[in-house]
């Protein structure tokens, strides 16, 4: 996800794009920003570490497109690419994992000097079954 600076030369080229597309280009165009703009209620608990305004908004955004172009649930892997985008916003850090291919390697962003490592649940589960497992 790229900086929402320039937002006006952003939407310059936006309009510039959109005059390109098909019929159903635009249908599918138009029902994204519409997921966009339905209304959504959300709240970012106190003391948070989630507390940027940029990252809540652009998480939100995420979320929303998805739930306009899926009918499925966010899953783990649209899940991470969509909180390291949001972070990526806020203007953190972000190191994501290489692939689904490399088990337990974990996506680590940095926000204001502190390390914040995100590790999927499945393989936590994963890992810990195994644990049980062998002892």
């Amino acid at each position: 996800m790229t900086s929402a600076a320039n937002s006006g030369d952003r939407k310059t080229q936006l309009h510039s794009k959109i005059e390109n597309l098909n019929t159903q280009e635009i249908v599918i165009v138009d029902n994204v920003v519409t997921s966009i703009q339905a209304p959504a209620e959300h709240t970012v608990l106190k003391d948070s570490w989630l507390t940027a305004k940029e990252w809540a908004e652009a998480f939100l955004a995420l979320l929303r497109v998805h739930h306009g172009l899926s009918r499925e649930p966010l899953g783990t892997l649209q899940f991470e690419a969509a909180f390291n985008d949001a972070s990526e916003a806020a203007g953190w850090t972000v190191t994501a994992a290489a692939g689904a291919t490399n088990r337990f390697y974990d996506t680590v962003i940095v926000k204001d000097g502190a390390r914040i490592v995100l590790r999927p649940v499945a393989e936590v589960d994963c890992s810990q079954s195994a644990e049980r497992k062998l002892g």
